[in-house]
């Protein structure tokens, strides 16, 4: 079962047609091809590193601080780390474009993915961003003055 990231701009049922879900975990394709994955999917900061830390290791390599195992293996782990962090990457990148983050969803597929979020997201009234995120008023202090804790007297 996969999990799957839900960005939608409000999440009132009007802006559900602009929803985008974007699948967590590994990606294969970022891992064997870094840095066109990068370009495709426009990440052009993590492109930018990628591509200095490409150059560093190269670099290393010919100048003879690193042995030829070495700057595969240092490639080989760049290449992981890109794959393993694509989707939190997609995730930011989603939520800079103005789409916050309304849930997670776990499902089999994109399609199931779908149908369970909007399932979910008709059956429950909506309130707005604002309204959920305002401050509630303290509970009430007891009349207890000296107790500190969870014990219900002083002294016992």
């Amino acid at each position: 079962m996969a999990l799957y990231a839900v960005h939608c701009a409000s999440g009132a049922p009007a802006d559900l047609a602009n929803a985008r879900f974007v699948r967590q975990g590994f990606r294969w394709s970022a891992f064997v091809f870094a840095p066109l994955w990068l370009l495709a999917h426009r990440l052009w900061l993590a492109f930018a590193a990628w591509l200095a830390a490409a150059l560093a290791i190269g670099a290393l390599s010919n100048a003879g601080g690193l042995t030829q195992g070495a700057g595969t293996a240092l490639s080989l782990l760049l290449s992981l780390f890109v794959g393993f962090q694509g989707a939190e990457w997609l995730n930011k990148r989603v939520t800079r474009d103005g789409l916050p983050e309304a849930g997670i969803v776990g499902a089999r597929t994109l399609e199931e993915a779908e149908r369970v979020f909007f399932a979910r997201a008709t059956q429950r009234p909506w309130t707005s961003a604002s309204a959920a995120a305002a401050p509630t008023a303290p509970p009430p202090r007891s009349q207890g003055g000296d107790v500190i804790g969870l014990f219900p007297e002083a002294g016992r």
